[in-house]
């Protein structure tokens, strides 16, 4: 769970970043940091805590699943279209 919880949070930092247009490594780093503390935060309230993380768990899960499944197929999809 705390593996599919940190890949929500970076994507949701990436997110974040790209809509802010922020490119220097020290503020990415810093609002990674920050929606960490966040969600940690949030995760404290008492009944909206345990659904926010539930959903964090859920998507974060079906980020690694998603990478796991097509990562292959994303090659092989270009090299059709070369040929």
């Amino acid at each position: 769970m705390a593996i599919s919880t940190s890949v929500f949070v970076i994507a949701i930092n990436n997110i974040v970043c790209n809509k802010l247009k922020i490119t220097k490594n020290v503020t990415i780093f810093g609002i990674l940091i920050l929606s960490a503390i966040a969600l940690w935060l949030i995760a404290l309230i008492p009944y909206i805590g345990s659904i926010v993380s539930l959903v964090a768990v859920i998507l974060g899960l079906g980020m690694i699943t998603y990478y796991l499944l097509f990562k292959n197929k994303k090659a092989v999809v270009e090299e059709v279209k070369e040929n």
